[in-house]
């Protein structure tokens, strides 16, 4: 196997048990196997909560699908995600945890305003790899917000609650594939693994090549100089234990100059510095026996090499690791945490060298028995096979990536949390040039198959003889004569146990492949939508009964099909005598947590921080598509009328040839980035959906209630929706919207935040593609 260790790098950089750990590991797999292994650093500073944020998301996002296994064995590192992932735990970010000062809440109560949706989504059940992007949105929006000022404090509630959860869903059994801990003690630690993990006990030995004897002459430590080791202890103890034997303090830290303080006068006790490694051996052969007394250590190292070397180790009851290893009384001494015990521990062992000399040698015993090819025969054991996950074949005539349309963002927002359930391949077909794979979100990939030359020159023919866009229908026609397509179906299909058409405009092409099972995701009525978009003519309506035929085809084989409203779901049904037991409504939702909630004050405050211009700033939002092109035509109609208003057109309706001439309190931005249009959901005054034509339900609805911008829409542009007029928006035809405008009620605010819950409530994708996966299971 090709196996990977992936750890952070600590920053600023110290070596410890940890690194002793990788390194040991790594050698030992490619010396004493037939494996290799690559030891796979990031720097992973955590000074603050934003640093550790980032050292997570890193992780997240790291791919290390060339190697066969990934071993990981502390945070933020086992975030990475592998399907032959082993954890080998060494210890969690301990100050959220185990050493989480008793002061502070584990729970932010109450939760402030800006926080709420973030809380929101960390306290959702069943919570899996598939929320973390929504996640990270989610606290990336924190910057940008208007904060209490210790809530992004280390430690502090909210850090703590968001990397539980962190550590949550990369520990989760769906994501790693066998648990091994370095100890009992940390595998016994509150809500380190998950309760139904079988965890194996397996400690490492040290890294360090060999081990010598000599005659003892000094009593030696070697550890980081902090005060959870508790060396000032043990120098204390030595002090009261009066013997003549040196005792010997190795390593460095921040506690050195208090320690040396400590020790002033004393001139048995000799700081030795950073020693390398031959250093270190030679002093461990020197020792008569080893003092090793942090506080609930992980595993204790320093306890393993000492005993491997021979040495008695003292010991304190509530070290932890090392009590697992050290039996009282014969390899050594565990004693209460207290200078009295210590230093009665010094005299037993330094006034009776015969028997402590024995217990080194029994210690030797019992550490052979903790050696490298034992680690390494677990952690590369073969793993036990896992039930098969359901693979579904998606089809469509777009990509879903970007998602900076309707139709892409209801492809990728839905399909990507419906991974969580089935491994998702999405087959699209492209222009040339276009083509490749690529992994869009775990268990979900889209591949992108470029069009034959062949296929272009049908689509730009059909485009001239239909005066609209027919890349769609030229693949109606003809993508079942593209090889690169039928070959990749072919090869896709072996597989799938369930084919989705997002559209119907490749099932010609799937058709004679597949007789398993099959949905129909509807976005629109297709054969209502093409209606309204063609010209009268031959050529129109010899397309128009091509689609009828296909769609009404592709909805009597479905044996299930989403339909984005009611009023669809009683049009296919009526249009092409389709059961309605067989159709189920799949509304278009909102992705809540990459959207900011702004509230009604902080809009005012966003928009003179901007410069923008002290007036109320209406918004409508739409792609190149002959209804949102309406649209945008009742808006330069209505705007003369409201001319105190400033109007905002985003997206590329507003390229749209015949818009090329707005009114002068209109304007027309193009395609812009998701961070612009982000910006313009925090600032403007009220969202409009002045929709008079159209299928489906319109994704600018949702967003709009996600963002907190009040809403006046029409009722053809609130069709199946669950937001209700009065209660969640202003409702009205399009020939008032001048006069509402004008006069606007004052309760705008009370709406939009009811908005905004309710989308959350009901129209976030995830709990939409819940509902896709009870009705696929009904």
């Amino acid at each position: 196997m090709r196996i990977a260790i992936v750890a952070p790098s600590s920053v600023p950089f110290v070596i410890g048990g940890a690194e002793k750990l990788w390194w040991g590991l790594q050698h030992a797999i490619n010396q004493q196997t037939g494996h290799v292994c690559e030891l796979i650093k990031l720097p992973s500073p955590e000074r603050n909560f934003w640093e550790i944020i980032d050292s997570y998301r890193r992780f997240s996002e790291l791919n290390l699908e060339h190697f066969d296994r990934v071993i990981s064995t502390k945070y933020p590192a086992w975030m990475v995600h592998h399907g032959e992932h082993v954890v080998y735990l060494q210890h969690t970010l301990r100050g959220l945890y185990d050493t989480y000062p008793a002061r502070l809440p584990t729970r932010l109560n109450p939760i402030p305003a800006a926080a709420q949706r973030l809380v929101r989504l960390l306290r959702a059940p069943a919570l899996d790899r598939s929320a973390l992007p929504d996640i990270f949105g989610t606290i990336e929006t924190l910057k940008h917000a208007e904060l209490p000022t210790d809530l992004l404090t280390l430690p502090g509630p909210l850090l703590r609650e968001i990397v539980h959860t962190f550590d949550r869903i990369a520990l989760d059994p769906a994501e790693i594939r066998a648990y091994h801990a370095i100890s009992a003690t940390v595998a016994r630690r509150e809500e380190y693994v998950p309760e139904q993990a079988q965890v194996n006990i397996l400690p490492h030995p040290s890294d360090l090549a060999r081990y010598e004897t000599a005659a003892p002459r000094s009593i030696f430590t070697i550890s980081r100089l902090d005060r959870p080791k508790r060396i000032d202890l043990l120098i204390q103890a030595y002090i009261e234990a009066g013997i003549d034997i040196p005792f010997e303090i190795a390593g460095t830290g921040p506690e050195e100059d208090r320690l040396r303080a400590k020790a002033e006068g004393q001139p048995g006790i000799r700081f030795l510095g950073r020693l390398n490694d031959d250093e270190v051996i030679r002093h461990y052969s020197e020792a008569l026996f080893v003092p090793f007394i942090p506080q609930d250590e992980d595993m204790g190292l320093i306890t393993l090499e000492a005993m491997r070397s021979g040495k008695a180790v003292l010991t304190t009851t509530d070290a932890g690791g090392p009590t697992e290893f050290v039996r009282h009384g014969e390899t050594g001494l565990i004693v209460e945490p207290t200078a009295k015990a210590l230093a009665e521990g010094f005299r037993q062992l330094a006034l009776a060298p015969p028997r402590t000399l024995a217990m080194g040698q029994a210690a030797l015993t019992d550490a052979e028995e903790v050696n490298w090819p034992r680690v390494v025969t677990a952690l590369t054991a073969p793993l036990p096979s896992r039930p098969r996950r359901p693979r579904w074949l998606l089809l469509n005539t777009f990509s879903a990536w970007p998602p900076d349309t309707g139709g892409r963002q209801r492809i990728y927002h839905l399909y990507r949390h419906l991974a969580r359930h089935a491994d998702i391949h999405h087959i699209c077909l492209v222009p040339p040039g276009q083509g490749g794979t690529w992994q869009l979100a775990p268990g979900f990939c889209e591949t992108r198959v470029p069009a034959s030359a062949g296929f272009c020159v049908r689509a730009a023919l059909l485009h001239k003889q239909l005066g609209v866009s027919a890349w769609d229908l030229a693949a109606l026609r003809h993508a079942a004569d593209e090889s690169r397509l039928t070959e990749l179906l072919g090869t896709a299909l072996t597989d799938a146990d369930r084919v989705i058409c997002a559209h119907p405009y490749l099932y010609p092409a799937v058709q004679p492949l597949w007789q398993g099972p099959l949905a129909y995701d509807a976005h629109n009525i297709e054969i209502d939508i093409k209606r309204s978009m063609l010209q009268p003519g031959a050529a129109s309506d010899a397309m128009l009964d091509e689609l009828r035929d296909v769609e009404g085809a592709l909805c009597r084989r479905a044996d299930i099909i989403l339909a984005c409203s009611a009023d669809d779901h009683a049009r296919l049904s009526e249009l092409y005598g389709i059961s309605p037991a067989s159709i189920i409504v799949v509304p278009n939702g909102v992705d809540t947590a990459a959207i900011p909630y702004t509230a009604g004050q902080d809009r005012r405050q966003l928009k003179a921080k901007l410069g923008l211009p002290d007036q109320n700033i209406a918004l409508f939002m739409g792609s190149w598509h002959r209804p949102n092109v309406e649209a945008a035509q009742h808006i330069h109609a209505l705007a003369p009328e409201c001319p105190d208003w400033l109007f905002i057109i985003l997206g590329s309706v507003g390229m749209v040839p015949e818009l090329a001439h707005p009114p002068a309190n209109v304007i027309q931005t193009g395609i812009v980035s998701d961070r612009e249009k982000h910006v313009w959901l925090r600032v403007v005054d009220i969202a409009l959906n002045p929709m008079t034509s159209g299928g489906g339900t319109n994704l600018k609805m949702p967003e709009y209630a996600a963002a907190g911008i009040p809403i006046l829409t029409t009722p053809h542009g609130r069709r199946g929706q669950p937001l209700e007029a009065g209660q969640h928006c202003l409702e009205a035809d399009i020939e008032r919207f001048p006069d509402i405008l004008n006069n606007l009620p004052p309760d705008l605010n009370d709406l939009a935040r009811a908005a905004c819950e309710r989308a959350g409530r009901v129209l976030d994708w995830s709990m939409i593609s819940q509902h896709v996966i009870e009705g696929i299971h009904t």
